[in-house]
């Protein structure tokens, strides 16, 4: 038998084969194709995404927490052009290039984890709309 961790010398045991299986069902999880929404990557779709509040109409309050140990209890996201295409965290559907979306605000003091998450602009205005 191979070894999973790339060692000729290391015999896996059971737990590590068994912590090999569960990472890379986590690293290739798909989920089922949806006809409402496109496949999500793993992390993201694991993603606590909560809408706090609606201060204006180019930001929002988003509460943020995920598995990978990043949690964000009242992040500012502000309106922007989306400069790549990627899936909005809150529906899971496909953001184009160009699309209004919502990103986390930057701040000087660092980078935030989830920077690169979008939320789309159409869709934070459905569920504006259902809310009022």
């Amino acid at each position: 038998m191979s070894d999973l961790l790339g060692s000729p010398d290391l015999i896996p045991s059971v737990d590590s084969a068994r912590w090999h299986r569960i990472l890379n069902g986590f690293l290739h999880r798909t989920s089922p194709p949806s006809a409402k929404a496109a496949p999500v990557p793993a992390v993201e779709a694991a993603v606590r995404v909560v809408i706090l509040e609606r201060p204006s109409d180019s930001t929002v309050v988003v509460q943020w927490s995920s598995p990978v140990g990043c949690y964000y209890g009242e992040q500012i996201w502000r309106k922007a052009v989306a400069r790549k295409s990627g899936y909005c965290v809150l529906t899971g559907k496909r953001i184009v290039r160009g699309d209004d979306v919502f990103k986390p605000q930057r701040t000087r003091r660092r980078i935030c984890l989830n920077a690169s998450a979008m939320i789309g602009a159409s869709s934070l205005e459905a569920m504006t709309d259902i809310a009022s």
